[in-house]
């Protein structure tokens, strides 16, 4: 591990001030052990790189272990990603399989800063199983509530369903689609423009890697889909996202919009996905013998509150002129 990253910066021709380390929980010591932690931040802080992203689960940030980095990076900021892809635990749990809370977020981000280091929340646009509605809502409000729990910036990233995974299987079966590049548009312009130079974008292209995986492309139901990709792109390199909120009212998009949203209860349609997903992978048995608990624990869970949050004050797109 050690000896990857170091291969990676002395591939590099000039080192950027920003470095990113890929391991999904750099904090975990199961998968980072300390000593190897520690050898990787003296890679990088003997660079000439500003910052550096990691990204860590929420549950294994804490004071000490932040503080630590810190120490280690010798003056380099440090900045920590959060896989929260939703504000939404309803929608975390169930739609995406990630058990840990709000609670623990918040928990997360104050040790992170209090030890001196930032946090950017990665906020996933097309949460699987919801509407394209829903999608854009989820992360307009989750964007809100990521900048009130102290992150310091947020990154946007579109839902990309890739061959051989569980999401793929729950397209197969019609219970998912990939999410448009115009919901991103719709998210950005939703959000004040004083806070655009802190949200970032990834996943917008793929990233073609050896044995990359084949993966659905975003749709992009517009009159003129070069111009949104390059209204994306531009906002990606200068954070101004004016010429998407022009795009938004093309009436393909307003039709797509439409056709996309559901008269399903989301509760009925995750309970619908989770049966039959079931059935396909673990036989039919499983869900007879534990299906009522499912569906108990699930409803349980979809309290008023998370009720009124999905069904009140879905966005409005404007309407072309």
């Amino acid at each position: 591990m050690v000896e990857a990253v170091a291969l990676g910066l002395a591939a590099l021709q000039s080192v950027p001030s920003a470095l990113w380390i890929g391991s999904f929980n750099f904090l975990d010591q199961r998968e980072v052990p300390l000593s190897v932690r520690r050898r990787i931040l003296a890679l990088v802080a003997a660079t000439e790189c500003d910052v550096l992203f990691s990204e860590s689960h929420p549950t294994t940030v804490t004071r000490e272990a932040v503080a630590d980095c810190i120490a280690y990076l010798r003056g380099k900021r440090f900045v920590i990603q959060l896989g929260v892809e939703t504000t939404n635990d309803f929608v975390r749990k169930w739609g995406f399989g990630k058990g840990f809370g709000t609670v623990e977020v918040r928990r997360a981000v104050a040790d992170a800063t209090s030890a001196g280091a930032s946090c950017c929340f990665n906020i996933m646009v097309g949460m699987p199983l919801l509407s394209e509605a829903e999608a854009i809502h989820e992360a307009i409000v989750s964007v809100g509530e990521a900048f009130e729990m102290g992150a310091e910036s947020v990154t946007l990233f579109p839902c990309r369903i890739k061959e051989n995974t569980l999401l793929y299987a729950l397209h197969r079966g019609g219970y998912a689609e990939p999410t448009s590049l115009l919901a991103l548009a719709t998210v950005i312009s939703a959000i004040d423009p004083s806070l655009w130079p802190r949200i970032n974008l990834a996943w917008v292209t793929p990233k073609v890697h050896p044995g990359h995986p084949a993966a659905l492309e975003p749709p992009v139901p517009h009159r003129d889909p070069t111009a949104v990709r390059s209204a994306l792109a531009h906002f990606e390199a200068t954070g101004d996202g004016t010429a998407l909120i022009a795009l938004l009212g093309d009436p393909t998009y307003q039709e797509w919009l439409q056709r996309t949203t559901s008269t399903i209860s989301l509760p009925d349609r995750m309970l619908a996905a989770l049966a039959d997903i079931s059935d396909s992978l673990l036989g039919g048995d499983w869900w007879r013998d534990y299906g009522r608990s499912v569906e108990a624990e699930l409803r349980c869970e979809w309290t008023a509150s998370t009720s009124a949050r999905m069904t009140a004050g879905l966005p409005q797109i404007p309407t072309y002129r």
